[in-house]
């Protein structure tokens, strides 16, 4: 015997629309869309610092 779900059930993903029907309302415009410069210069940040620490992990274990 199945078990029946408690609560409602939500439809499934693939709807009788097209994936494209609805895009147009989810989209944001230029103006709206957010920016990510001070993500990726924290991310280069954190390169750089994770390099000099195994360039000097590195040169460490060399000069031993």
């Amino acid at each position: 015997m199945p078990h029946e779900p408690d609560g409602p059930v939500t439809p499934p993903a693939h709807g009788s629309e097209p994936p494209s029907a609805g895009a147009e309302e989810t989209e944001l415009s230029p103006e709206e869309e957010p920016t990510t410069t001070g993500t990726l210069f924290i991310m280069v940040l954190f390169l750089m610092a994770l390099a000099g620490m195994w360039g000097i992990m590195y040169f460490t274990l060399l000069n031993r």
